[in-house]
């Protein structure tokens, strides 16, 4: 979205989070349903602040580290431009004779006395007010779940509404190649690439992809618990005309990163249930389009298909150097474009645009904030395994948690990791109130599908016959 509307949803966060704050101590407590993304902002944070703490430049003069060092070779390079070698025209008749001596005065500036570990400081302390704002979004999340499933799932119908709010101002949009303004209200030079209230149209397909699985997930639930066969067919047939609609602004929005959430959805529909004995051909079959998943997704890298029209080929200029603490958080884009290094198994760059969320963790803040984003990846893609095959309803939210995980991975613009799971806990909203029946009976629940036994309906409470 535009910046001043980022800037306003992080004031709301921080400011939110104070009054709450304000009233109960126990809101600053540990959370215990959210703590691995939890985990990954804290981790950013503290990284962050100490990219932004000066450290002697004689540290870094005696490591060779490039922070100090960056500055000998400007000093060089200017002193190189004012030799006889680049003062005189080789093909000039002027070129035997000797130059008259020139007085200059260097421009380049001196190093500094104290220099902090990040290459821009400012980028990294706006970074650090964006983490700011993720966690208090994560704590306001915890606090909410623990007021009861009534108040996630008021939640939970409101994000989905505001993401099917989304996906249909996007389709009207799409129908108006020459529009000037945002929503028909603001004007803005990329209002032509829109995707409703997002000017980048990759943004708006993600958070359409996370915000209405959540309806899917509740109407599914509310048939679950009907008992009338009309309306539960009612209920199901909206929620796949909305999975239709979805479809269609997906394909509408050219946004192919977005797409990959679709192929997991038949995996996640064959896991559903597969533990019931009269379904147990559910999980076979669910294996093997897994394998024909794997094995097409490595045959388009293989072949090129997926680096060519994808951004796979475009981690191959990602430092090695400086893992310890990386380059500074938000120095991404003013830093990458002047790397040259290659790094194994990643052909050659095309350009110099990268939108691979866990190699930029890597390149801004090094090592730790890298691999809490792939365990945090992985947390993720294991919680929708879980929902998958324990919560007969949830399969609807699993595709979407896998499929922008490996989004983040391929074609995703957030620039700082943690945006990308702030949205991700738009659609873990919806799973947290499972967590408590999973966390309480899961074992019990899968013993009573298994063996064919009722089972209590997460909507009601009511018992019903298992199938």
């Amino acid at each position: 979205m535009e910046n001043w509307s980022i800037a306003a949803c992080e004031v709301i966060l921080l400011a939110g989070a104070s009054v709450v704050g304000w009233g109960s101590r126990e809101f600053w407590r540990v959370p215990r349903r959210l703590w691995l993304p939890a985990l990954l902002v804290v981790v950013l944070l503290a990284v962050g602040l100490a990219q932004l703490v000066p450290l002697p430049a004689s540290l870094w003069k005696a490591c060779g580290a490039e922070r100090y060092t960056m500055y000998e070779r400007a000093a060089r390079a200017e002193a190189l431009l004012h030799t006889d070698a680049y003062r005189r025209d080789p093909f000039s008749a002027e070129a035997e004779k000797p130059l008259p001596p020139e007085n200059w005065t260097p421009r380049t500036p001196k190093a500094p006395a104290w220099i902090p570990p990040s290459f821009t400081p400012p980028a990294t302390f706006r970074a650090l007010l964006a983490l700011a704002a993720g966690l208090c979004l994560i704590l306001l999340l915890e606090r909410l779940a623990e007021e009861g499933r009534d108040a996630l799932r008021r939640l939970a119908w409101l994000v989905g509404g505001l993401g099917l709010f989304v996906a249909l101002a996007a389709l009207a949009e799409f129908q108006d190649k020459a529009r000037t303004t945002i929503l028909w209200v603001r004007p803005s030079a990329r209002a032509a690439g829109a995707f409703g209230p997002f000017v980048n149209p990759n943004h708006g397909a993600a958070f359409v992809n996370l915000a209405v699985p959540l309806l899917y997930y509740l109407i599914w639930r509310l048939s679950c618990a009907t008992a009338r066969r009309s309306d539960r067919f009612g209920l199901r047939l909206l929620c796949l005309g909305l999975f239709a609609l979805h479809v269609a602004v997906l394909f509408a929005s050219h946004s192919q990163g977005s797409l990959l959430a679709l192929l997991f959805y038949p995996l996640a529909w064959l896991a559903n249930g597969a533990l019931h004995p009269s379904r147990p051909w559910r999980l076979a079959l669910a294996w093997v389009f897994l394998a024909a998943l794997l094995c097409g997704g490595a045959l388009a890298a293989w072949s090129g298909l997926v680096s060519d029209r994808g951004r796979l080929r475009l981690g191959a200029n990602v430092p090695a150097h400086g893992f310890a603490l990386g380059h500074g958080l938000g120095s991404f884009e003013p830093q990458f474009a002047a790397e040259s290094a290659d790094l194994p198994f990643f052909p050659q760059m095309r350009n110099t645009h990268l939108e691979n969320e866990y190699l930029q963790a890597f390149f801004e803040g090094g090592i730790l904030p890298a691999l809490a984003a792939l365990a945090t990846g992985v947390g993720v893609v294991y919680l929708a395994a879980r929902l998958s095959l324990e919560a007969h309803a949830a399969f609807w939210l699993a595709p979407v948690l896998v499929g922008e995980t490996l989004h983040a991975a391929v074609d995703f613009t957030a620039h700082v990791f943690p945006i990308v799971g702030a949205l991700l806990l738009v659609c873990i909203v919806g799973m947290v109130a499972l967590e408590v029946q999973l966390d309480a009976g899961g074992s019990a629940h899968k013993q009573r599908r298994r063996h064919g036994g009722p089972r209590r309906d997460e909507v009601t409470g009511e018992r019903e016959a298992a199938g």
